[in-house]
This record gives structure tokens, C-alpha cells and sequence, in this order.
């Protein structure tokens, strides 16, 4: 049988998440793991709002690193919500949930959570609007939101709420939109300063978290020396922590994203020896899960061509998979295009790949 009839992905891997539709819902964390470089960027942060009382920060990675992702599982953890909060502490591991907790306590209601897509536009406008849509004002103030009536309706929102609740927490995904928006018209960025401003003076109640795919610097390279040294003192307000899957933890990704019905007895011989050499190098980096799991999630995926797939998908050593881009399009690159061509589960690869020997697959993932 064709491959393509016999492998196919995991529906939640097909689709991208959107932190101001998917927070709150217990449906966003199906299927979410957390590596090590999450892990990191989460304890990052835990000890700079404990230790130096940074409020602001910026997410940046690549596009299908997983950004928004991590969002929607540390809005679970911080939520009101009890139920949500076990699934999500579940999924992040003991010890990022102990240091989130202990940084910033959630209290017995838990944080409130305003997630803003941002789209080319004033980003008074709109985090103004996005605050009037979630509740948390009931109108707009006359005459339109301001710089001034934006931080004072967050500010005073904070101050205004016992210690039940643990705090508010404002995350803007495609945060890279309004100095793009900046760049075209000339609008204002300002706020951005004034919001982590704002979140550093909070003791801890208020926390900023934009997602870039990109640092700020970068969308001001055809603007003004001037305009490029205020972005630059913009970012320095905020701490900027890298969000990237390494190698490693995307082979694991993969494997638990592919399912097909065909169940070997046992793993072969190629995919054990890629397992037993991820299995090194998940070692050294320390990560999450346990080492073993590699192997696991070889046995896991039931098909003995993943490695090849796994391999297949690194066309650079240093290159970051795009896994939506990989799992969905018909491109070369993609898992479609690649069961497309293979006749059946034996058959080999058909991308004209340089080698079919393990070392091969693991240099790629190194």
C-alpha cells in the first residue's frame, strides 16, 4: 500500500495556534510537550521577575518554533481555572511549575490573562480594544484610547485587585506587527516602553510578553540612525529570551506528530541505531523528558520510515523546521510531497537525499 494511504499527522499538529481564541480552552494543550529550550525560556523568566523584578519581556524564534504555544500553556498555569492548571502543570513538568508558582503566585483565583493578536495598526488602538472585548473595561474612555488612559486602565486594574488574584498578564503575539505597521506609516511604538515600564514598577502583578519572530532592531534597518536608537532603548525595556527547538527535540516532535496504522513487532535496525544516537545527544543536553524517550517515540510511531522522514526534512545542518510548513504544504520538503512519492512503506526515499547511513540522519539533528 502507498504510503501516503498508511501515514498520516495528528490533526492537532495541522493547525496554528491563535493565543486570543485558544487560551482558556483545555483543547490547547492536546498534545503540547515541553523540551528543554521551553523549560529554559520559562525558568528564565521565573528568576528575573523573582530576582530583578523584570516585568517585560520578548519571545523571540523563528515561525513553527512552538511561540505560541508556550503562551497558551503558561496562561493555563496561571489561569483561574483549577483543572486547566493541573493539565497544564502536567505538561510543563515539575520543576518550570514550581518556579513559575513560586515567582509569581496565582493566588486562589489566578491571573487574568489578556491575549492581543496584533495586526498592523496604533498599538493603543489595539491593546485599547482588546481590553473593552475581554472585559476588562466596560467602554472606551472619551474620545478614544490614549497612551496615557491605556497604561492607567491596566495599571489601575492591577492595583485595584486583591491578593486573590495573582496578577494580569499581557501577551501580543505578532508583536513584530506594530513596529512593521511603524515602518510604513510612521505610527507611534512608544507605548511598548511605557507598557514594560509599567510592568517592572507592578511587584511582580503585572507581566508583558511579546512574541516576536524577529529582534526589534531588524524591522528598523531602513529607518533613521535617530529612530533605530529608540527602538533599541524600546527592546532594552524588555529582556529577550530565544525560543527555538534544537534538533533533538523536533525528531521528537516528529515522531509523535506522524501515525499510521502499520505496527511493526519491533523498531529496525535503522530507526534503533538513530534512536541510540539521539539518545546521546539528548543526554548531554539535558532535556525534559527522559533519554529513553527518543527510542520510545520510534516504537511509538510504528513505521519504520520516520528516520528517513526525519531526515529528510533537515535540508541544512543549521536550519530550523518550519513543522506547520512540514506537516501541512505540498512542497518538496513537506510530509505530503514525501508520501506522495513513496510506493510503499519499504520503498526508499525519493528526495535525493545524499545518504541513507545513520550517522547521516544524526549529523542533521546535531
Amino acid at each position: 500500500m502507498a504510503l501516503g494511504k498508511r501515514v498520516r499527522v495528528a490533526r492537532r499538529f495541522l493547525r496554528s495556534v491563535r493565543i486570543d481564541a485558544d487560551f482558556g480552552g483545555s483543547a490547547s494543550l492536546d498534545g503540547f510537550i515541553c523540551p528543554h529550550s521551553f523549560a529554559d525560556v520559562l525558568k528564565t523568566m521565573a528568576r528575573h521577575v523573582s530576582e530583578a523584578g523584570q516585568g517585560a519581556f520578548t519571545w523571540t524564534g523563528p515561525y513553527g518554533s512552538g511561540k505560541s504555544s508556550l503562551a497558551v500553556a503558561l496562561g493555563a498555569l496561571l489561569n483561574g481555572n483549577p483543572d486547566l492548571r493541573k493539565e497544564a502543570a502536567n505538561a510543563l513538568g515539575q520543576g518550570v511549575t514550581r518556579a513559575i508558582r513560586d515567582a509569581l503566585p496565582a493566588g486562589t483565583k489566578g491571573w487574568r490573562i489578556l491575549p492581543v493578536a496584533a495586526h498592523r495598526d496604533d498599538p493603543v488602538a489595539v491593546i485599547g480594544e482588546a481590553l473593552k472585548r475581554t472585559g476588562f473595561v466596560s467602554r472606551r474612555p472619551r474620545g478614544g484610547w490614549t497612551e496615557s488612559s491605556l497604561i492607567g486602565a491596566l495599571t489601575e486594574w492591577v492595583s485595584s485587585r486583591p491578593k486573590a488574584h495573582g496578577g494580569l498578564l499581557l501577551f501580543i503575539d505578532e508583536m513584530g506587527k506594530f513596529p512593521e505597521a511603524a515602518t510604513h506609516d510612521g505610527s507611534d511604538i512608544h507605548v511598548l516602553q511605557q507598557l514594560a515600564e509599567a510592568a517592572s514598577r507592578s511587584n511582580g502583578r503585572f507581566l508583558v510578553v511579546g512574541v516576536l519572530h524577529q529582534a526589534f532592531e531588524e524591522y528598523a534597518n531602513r529607518l533613521s540612525q535617530e529612530t533605530r536608537d529608540e527602538w533599541a532603548k524600546i527592546q532594552g525595556r524588555f529582556v529577550d529570551l530565544a525560543v527555538n527547538t534544537a534538533g533533538g527535540e523536533q525528531l521528537e516532535l516528529i515522531s509523535r506528530a506522524i501515525e499510521s496504522d502499520h505496527r511493526p513487532d519491533k523498531p529496525g535496525m535503522l530507526a534503533s541505531a538513530v534512536a541510540g544516537m539521539a539518545r546521546r545527544k539528548r543526554a548531554d543536553d539535558a532535556p525534559c523528558r527522559s533519554p529513553g524517550s527518543v527510542l520510545a517515540a520510534t516504537s511509538r510511531c510504528r513505521m519504520p520510515a520516520w528516520t528517513d522522514i526525519a531526515q529528510a526534512v533537515r535540508p541544512e545542518p543549521a536550519q530550523h523546521i518550519r513543522l506547520p510548513e512540514f506537516f501541512g504544504t505540498p512542497r518538496l520538503s513537506g510530509l505530503p510531497e514525501f508520501c506522495r512519492r513513496q510506493r510503499s512503506l519499504r520503498s526508499r526515499p525519493a528526495l535525493g537525499l545524499p545518504s541513507r547511513q545513520p550517522g547521516a540522519v544524526h549529523s542533521r539533528f546535531a
